[in-house]
């Protein structure tokens, strides 16, 4: 049979009761001959609408970025959960492999950051099949999928924050260093309100895009973090990105450096998860800017940005890949 990326709708809904449920719409996945990463999409009352499958591999693995699994749930207008589901070809057993728990684990953590649950994480062998649910890993061990009111949906998949404003970064070559990315962000300290600023990067450490917006951090810190990270899963070409405020420029409305630091933290575990590293947080003076990089708070101390390859600091991530056939970060799930 042949796999290709793409989303199959079913007919009709397909209710589910438990992992079994879910195999039985994707059990010729335990047959295929290469490692297929497919995404069962499902409503809150836990029914299926469409599998899509986001990663195709090799006999061996499959490489997959975390936001792709996620994406298609975060441009949709509906409330949705997630299953995720992979087989081993080679091996033919469903016995999950160090990579594979690792990114079962923060699959799930990232879903609750992003306010979409992921259910289950599924592993198909030719005979048998391992389920995080089943087995208690991960998951509270159980047979049956909680749903309706016992899911931690996000209060909207539409953006919750007004539109931000996008800010094409001047012609000044990649952002390599902290005191390279100051020039793109001037401008906050001209505002005359609270921002947060969001910088896009290329692999390369090229900016595409400066996303701007109020910061709403002191209101709901937990808000900004689902709202800048489900934006950055909808920029396929985001690999990186690089926070900055200009709450330094507004004297007494300084933020405690422990709430600052829980705040990053949480937003670069979410990056990690997600395979979108964020790198750095600037906070913009009104004659000068701080970087958390230079001062090695939550990032390696550095005063350049070429670190950027060992992003996994603090927390397990998955590891740069190197190869120019697969992203530069990418789960090699075996």
């Amino acid at each position: 049979m042949e796999y290709r990326i793409g989303t199959q709708k079913f007919k009709k809904p397909v209710p589910l009761k438990g992992p079994k449920d879910a195999i039985e719409l994707v059990k010729g996945l335990g047959q295929a001959e290469i490692e297929v990463m497919t995404v069962l999409h499902v409503t809150p009352d836990l029914k299926a609408i469409e599998a899509e499958t986001v990663g195709l591999g090799s006999m061996m693995s499959v490489a997959v970025e975390s936001r792709s699994i996620f994406r298609s749930a975060v441009l949709s207008d509906q409330e949705r959960c997630l299953i995720e589901v992979h087989n081993h070809a080679f091996q033919r057993k469903a016995e999950p492999s160090i990579e594979d728990r690792e990114h079962m684990s923060l699959l799930r953590s990232a879903g609750l950051l992003l306010g979409i649950p992921v259910l289950d994480s599924i592993i198909l062998g030719t005979k048998e099949h391992f389920s995080s649910l089943e087995q208690g890993f991960v998951y509270p061990k159980c047979d049956a999928y909680p749903g309706g009111t016992k899911l931690a949906f996000a209060k909207a998949h539409k953006f919750p924050s007004a539109k931000p404003e996008i800010i094409t970064p001047g012609d000044l070559g990649p952002i390599s260093a902290p005191k390279m990315a100051v020039p793109h962000l001037e401008f906050l300290r001209k505002m005359k309100f609270e921002a947060t600023a969001v910088i896009r990067l290329t692999p390369d450490l090229e900016p595409t895009a400066i996303e701007v917006f109020r910061s709403s951090f002191e209101d709901n810190q937990r808000e900004e973090t689902r709202d800048i990270l489900r934006r950055v899963i909808a920029s396929p070409s985001t690999k990186y990105i690089i926070l900055a405020n200009n709450h330094r420029c507004f004297p007494g409305r300084m933020y405690s450096v422990d709430a600052l630091s829980q705040h990053l933290y949480q937003l670069r575990f979410g990056g990690i998860s997600l395979c979108t590293p964020v790198i750095d947080m600037l906070e913009i003076e009104p004659k000068g800017y701080y970087s958390w990089t230079e001062h090695g708070q939550v990032f390696n101390r550095s005063k350049f940005y070429s670190f950027a390859e060992a992003e996994s600091i603090k927390v397990k991530g998955p590891s740069k890949t190197n190869r120019p056939d697969i992203p530069p970060y990418a789960w090699i799930i075996r």
